[in-house]
This record gives C-alpha cells, sequence and structure tokens, in this order.
C-alpha cells in the first residue's frame, strides 16, 4: 500500500513548520468541506471524513518523527502558531482563537468545526461545534437540577431577578444552587453537624426570612465569632465562589423536593439548619420530613448544614 507521503530514497526530511502547516492547512478544508457539503453528504459521511483526516495526521506525526529523529513533543509553540496565523492569513473565513489555557494549546475554527492543535503531544484534534454550548453552569438558563456555577444542584428559580446583598449576582440573581453531598469531606455521604452559635445570650438581628436575606444573615453569624455553621459554609469555596450562605428560612422552598436531593446527594430525610434568628437562643431549622421550617435552640448538635449561593 503507498503511503500518504512518498519521497524518494534521498530526499532531505520533512521540516516541522511544513508538516503543521500541511496538517492545519486539511483540517481547515475538512472543517470548510464538510459545512458547505452538509446538505449534500450524510452525518455518516461527515464522521468518515473526520477520521480520514485525524488519520493522515497520525501519519504526517510517524514520518516527522522518522525523518528528524524526534520523540512525540514537545513542538517549538511558535512554529505552531506561526503555521495556524499564515493558515489563517491565507483562509479569511478561518479564526484562530487565543491559546486556550496556555501557550501549548492552539485552535482553529471555521463554521460549526475546529482544530485543536496542542503543541506539547502534536495531537490534533478535529470536532464539531455545538450552536448552543451555553450550559447552567457556563452562564445559560438552568432547570431544576441542573448543575450551577458552583458545582451545586440548581434547587429554585425565581419568576423574577432579586437581590441577595453581598452575591456576585447582586440585584440581578435568578438562582440557587446548593452544594452537592460531600461538600465539607470528599468522603462524606451525609452532610456535618455544627452549631448555629455557641452563645445564647446575644441576637445577632439576623432575622432575615425572605428570598435574598440568607447571605446577610450568614455574615452576622460569622462575624460573631461564635458560629461553627457559619465558619464551615465560609471556608466553602467551591467553582472559585466565596458568595455560599446558609439560606434563609425563606431560601429552603424547594430544597427536599425529592427530584433535587436525590441529585445533590442527600440522605433523606435530614434535618438542616437555616441562617434566620428568632432570638438570642434559637433559630430555624429546616424539617426535611414534615417539608416545613422550625425553631431550635442555636447550640442543638442535631441539625446539619448545606451552602447554598445565588446567581
Amino acid at each position: 500500500m503507498t503511503p500518504i507521503f512518498a519521497r524518494p530514497h534521498k530526499r532531505a526530511g520533512f521540516t516541522l513548520l511544513e508538516l503543521i502547516t500541511t496538517i492545519v492547512l486539511l483540517a481547515v478544508l475538512a472543517a470548510i468541506a464538510i459545512p458547505t457539503f452538509s446538505g449534500v453528504i450524510t452525518r455518516s459521511n461527515k464522521a468518515s471524513a473526520l477520521t480520514s483526516a485525524q488519520n493522515f495526521v497520525e501519519e504526517a506525526k510517524m514520518l516527522y518523527v522518522q525523518d528528524n529523529g524526534a520523540t512525540t513533543g514537545p513542538f517549538p509553540t511558535s512554529q505552531v502558531r506561526t503555521a495556524l496565523e499564515a493558515a489563517a492569513h491565507d483562509t479569511p473565513s478561518i479564526t484562530t482563537d487565543a491559546p486556550i489555557p496556555t501557550e501549548t494549546t492552539f485552535f482553529l475554527s471555521s463554521g460549526d468545526q475546529q482544530a485543536a492543535i496542542d503543541a506539547n503531544t502534536g495531537e490534533i484534534t478535529i470536532s464539531q461545534i455545538s450552536a448552543h454550548s451555553t450550559t447552567c453552569a457556563t452562564g445559560g438558563s438552568c432547570a431544576i437540577g441542573d448543575t450551577g456555577p458552583g458545582g451545586g444542584i440548581v434547587y429554585y428559580i425565581s419568576p423574577t431577578t432579586f437581590t441577595e446583598t453581598g452575591a456576585a449576582c447582586a440585584s440581578t440573581c435568578k438562582y440557587l444552587e446548593m452544594a452537592p453531598s460531600g461538600w465539607d469531606s470528599p468522603t462524606s455521604l451525609t452532610d456535618p453537624h455544627f452549631l448555629w452559635s455557641a452563645d445564647l445570650t446575644t441576637t445577632l438581628r439576623a432575622s432575615g426570612v425572605d428570598l435574598g436575606t440568607g447571605l446577610s444573615n450568614t455574615a452576622l453569624m460569622y462575624n460573631s465569632g461564635n458560629s461553627p455553621a457559619a465558619d464551615a459554609v465560609h471556608n466553602y469555596s467551591a467553582g472559585g465562589y466565596h458568595d455560599w450562605f446558609i439560606a434563609a428560612a425563606g431560601e429552603t422552598l424547594g430544597m427536599y423536593d425529592p427530584a433535587v436531593y436525590t441529585l445533590a446527594g442527600f440522605t433523606f430525610p435530614e434535618i438542616t439548619w437555616t441562617s434566620t434568628e428568632n432570638n438570642a437562643s434559637h433559630a430555624d431549622y429546616l424539617n426535611w420530613a414534615a417539608g416545613w421550617a422550625a425553631g431550635g435552640s442555636k447550640n442543638d448538635w442535631t441539625p446539619q448544614v448545606r451552602p447554598v449561593r445565588a446567581f
């Protein structure tokens, strides 16, 4: 079988720039040709074309190793970038995206196809770009049970935007997500038990009940220096967010929906603290079995804690 790259025995080896330029141009041609003929060829033919392109890339890499005595990567990123920019310059419909996430990975896209080149390994991947790739976690619309930006489970959707003072969403909040099971420890199967407060003589004024008051309640709890529950939530920063809090009583609506707590990994039923204070010695907790909040002593070890956040 004649190899893709036939050459005389005495021919000089291919340079890295020649090979990468050829590979990228072939990837670009595949990216352009496939959408162009999408109305003529079937999906199976598209998949076959992509596979052929990837096979061509693999053989080109093998020849590069053979001609230059090199092992797989790392390849000079400057030459990869030069090849990409040259291809983009010659083909206006092709765009080169910024390196993501480092200078060793480059992207080339055209229409609904994308070629990703890894300069460390020399691997080139051709893939389909979805026109609707935005998810709940990346800023798209959310549904109950979706994974939110912080990695939690969406359990509440407000019909209108609301304000959660101190949250990243400020006055444009629409959703509440709760941390998944194991938020305090990867091996934990149940939520941890913490005191709401060790002080039963001081009123913190954390009396907010309604939607939008949980974060400010939790801040008052944390600032008191006597709330192990608030301390634990304050130290939680999943998704890179530091605005997790203990839900106010009015922000627990939907947390005990079976469709939600199953996804969130709850061991049902649980008794979970809210951040709503009744008085100096009592605060509300959510009784999951009964589906309502009731007052309990702040130094009760029975209720558990689960962080939530607004976005």
